[in-house]
């Protein structure tokens, strides 16, 4: 750890504008007022925006016309230094002081590789694994350095993609694969500071059990010393969704049931989804879970009577090389749905060494032992998945509100 950087603080090694084709560089580190930076899992890529008081009218003389490159590099307390590189592509909030000699305004900046997806149209057939298929349209079309961590597919297809951008079709590929090893099949695609993942949200559970993040909530105001702890104590957080009975039963995700279609037989089959039934096949943030409801209120409420969601799946029994969508349709939407029903916002100081899709253990104080400040509460602590992050930098303090979810409440016996 730097014992130059206090908890909360950092320092811009670097912040440059670069043209085009690199032939000129001009530094703005003295100019920038704020620097938001957003990553989140839903959104695919890294955005944000840098607030900017412009004294030498750098807009014009650069000039800034939405073809420049952003470099950020970005030290912490623990010394780690990240760069950034995005892509400037609007100025908006423009003002400038009375005498008209200074302005204020605000430049968007986006992931370098979002921008090149959105200039470039895919029109070809991709045959074989889907994960084969990922890595060839990334190896091509992404222009960043970063790795790609891709979880292999099962199954041989073929996907004609109709004019789509390369995220486009990423995505699209990502919501008809199929794991063998991760029963919910819920692929995601996003970016990360240091990678880009394609895979299931299982594997991250998985790959993140035995993290050793660990970041403390209390009610007691108290001093802590040490500045390490300090970066581990959170300075606020809300609980923004713990249970919604209304959502979870139109979203179908307690029950649903795939219509299968067979064109080469002309007949059809229905197949129920029973969650609760196979809630135990899949990977959890805790290893040990709560029922979602008791078996008296399934057997209620989320029978075969009460299924209102029908999903329509198309098959050919005469060909091989076709998906298994009735083993991935419900069994997404119902995983994707428990995913983000509990939810959670902390803020801390910030760091380099937290990433989205990373797991975190998340300690609260028990609620209900108001004088035992050591009991943590015995369903919300536990790990959670970071979904996303929104870093800002003030100019001397660096703070993170960090979007948690959790796809289930912490049973009796879990760490």
């Amino acid at each position: 750890m730097s014992d130059g950087i206090e908890p909360g603080g950092y320092i811009l090694k670097k912040c440059s504008l670069s043209n085009h084709d690199g032939s000129k560089t001009v530094s703005i580190g003295d100019m920038i007022n704020t620097i938001e930076i957003e990553e989140d899992i839903s959104k695919v890529c890294i955005q944000g925006f840098i607030t900017i008081t412009d004294a030498v009218n750098i807009i014009d003389n650069f000039p800034i016309i939405g073809e420049e490159i952003l470099t950020l590099e970005v030290e912490d307390f623990y010394e780690e230094v990240v760069t950034y590189q995005f892509h400037v592509y609007a100025i908006d909030t423009l003002a400038t002081n009375n005498t008209g000699t200074m302005q204020v305004y605000v430049l968007r900046i986006y992931s370098k590789d979002f921008i090149k997806s959105e200039s470039v149209e895919i029109s070809l057939a991709y045959r074989g694994k889907i994960s084969e298929s990922v890595k060839s349209i990334y190896d091509e079309h992404f222009i960043s350095n970063k790795v790609i961590e891709i979880e292999e597919t099962l199954g041989e297809q073929t996907f004609v993609v109709p004019n789509l951008t390369p995220i486009e079709t990423i995505l699209m590929m990502a919501s008809k694969s199929f794991s063998d090893v991760y029963k919910s099949s819920n692929f995601v695609f996003f970016e990360r500071k240091d990678k880009y993942f394609f895979g299931t949200h299982e594997k991250l559970f998985e790959d993140g059990q035995d993290t050793e993040r660990k970041y403390f909530y209390s009610s007691v105001n108290s001093d802590i010393e040490d500045r390490a702890e300090q970066m581990n104590k959170i300075q606020a957080f809300s609980l923004n969704k713990r249970m919604n009975l209304l959502e979870e039963m139109r979203s179908g995700a307690a029950i649903s049931r795939v219509i299968k279609l067979d064109l080469a037989t002309k007949s059809y089959e229905n197949l129920d989804y029973k969650h609760y039934e196979r809630v135990k096949d899949y990977k959890h943030t805790d290893s040990i879970t709560k029922d979602y409801h008791s078996e008296a209120f399934n057997q209620d409420f989320f029978g075969e009577d009460n299924i209102t969601n029908d999903y329509l799946v198309f098959q050919d029994s005469t060909r091989q090389d076709q998906q298994s969508y009735q083993d991935i349709v419900s069994q997404r939407l119902s995983t994707s749905y428990y995913l983000n029903s509990i939810a959670m916002y902390i803020k801390i100081y910030g760091a380099n060494n937290i990433n989205v899709g990373d797991l975190i253990r998340f300690e609260l104080q028990d609620l209900s032992s108001a004088n035992d400040y050591t009991k943590n509460h015995a369903t919300l602590s536990g790990l959670y998945m970071v979904s996303t992050i929104k870093s800002v930098y003030d100019g001397t303090r660096w703070d993170m509100t960090i979007g948690l979810l959790k796809d289930s409440l912490k049973g009796e016996g879990a760490e």
